[in-house]
């Protein structure tokens, strides 16, 4: 299912939270059973990217980190796995979807800071 941000009130800080959890979920390792779990969260993030608004991008992006393997997988577990293509093709729309909406953000208030060099570290 495709979603299509409305760009209504995300908050600048609230979208460069949910692309640094985003960018992190493609290269978390784990169980079938967790991607399972993350590609739910990953859904909850994309419904509210499109429809909810600060708050609910707030929630579905801590709902999203608190699935990270740091938090709930085992060192060395042998059935961790890399993301199943679909979602990482998921989180690179939304990660595209973020930094078009961040960008839109940048041109109304004027600032020349892009999203992308967040990112990339520069």
């Amino acid at each position: 299912m495709e979603y299509v941000a409305d760009g209504a009130g995300l908050g600048e800080q609230a979208q460069r939270e949910a692309v640094a959890v985003l960018a992190d979920v493609q290269d978390w390792s784990m169980s079938e059973s967790g991607w399972e779990r993350v590609g739910e969260a990953v859904e909850s993030l994309a419904s509210a990217v499109a429809h909810g608004g600060e708050p609910a991008l707030r929630a579905a992006t801590i709902a999203l980190e608190l699935l990270s393997p740091a938090r709930v997988g085992k060192i060395g577990d042998p059935s961790k796995k890399p993301p199943p293509k679909r979602l990482l093709a998921r989180t690179t729309y939304l990660l595209d979807t973020l930094d078009t909406e961040k960008r839109q953000v940048d041109r109304a208030t004027g600032s020349a800071r892009d999203q992308k060099d967040d990112r990339k570290g520069k």
